[in-house]
């Protein structure tokens, strides 16, 4: 994925990618939520029920971006990146992979974590 990120950048539209943490994220995530549709209770897109067709890569201006005449020959991902993006976004886009106190704090500075215990 960061390859993929890193090709997202962009003077035109602008997301800061350096992955600086800036309060509970990233100023690269925070950067991307204009670009980036998802569910969330009492908003997001269309509350909390998700219908064919308006899933978050579906309404994602950051796909429509991609796949524009401007951008589609510029921004080159292959298959699996782009499968990757659509995964994320229809995902929710969640930053953490565990939202355990230490773990977000590692998550947030770049390091990996464990994957959580099941409960």
């Amino acid at each position: 994925m960061k390859r993929s990120v890193r090709l997202l950048e962009c003077r035109e539209y602008g997301p800061n990618l350096t992955g600086t943490p800036a309060a509970h994220f990233t100023v690269s995530y925070e950067s991307l939520k204009p670009w980036v549709r998802w569910y969330e209770w009492g908003g997001g897109i269309g509350g909390d029920v998700t219908r064919p067709g308006h899933m978050p890569a579906d309404e994602s201006p950051l796909m429509a971006i991609l796949d524009d005449a401007q951008h589609a020959g510029k921004v080159l991902l292959t298959d699996s990146e782009r499968r990757t993006l659509y995964l994320w976004l229809d995902g929710n886009a969640p930053f953490y992979g565990t939202y355990a106190k230490a773990a977000e704090l590692a998550q947030q500075q770049g390091q990996q974590v464990p994957m959580p215990e099941l409960q």
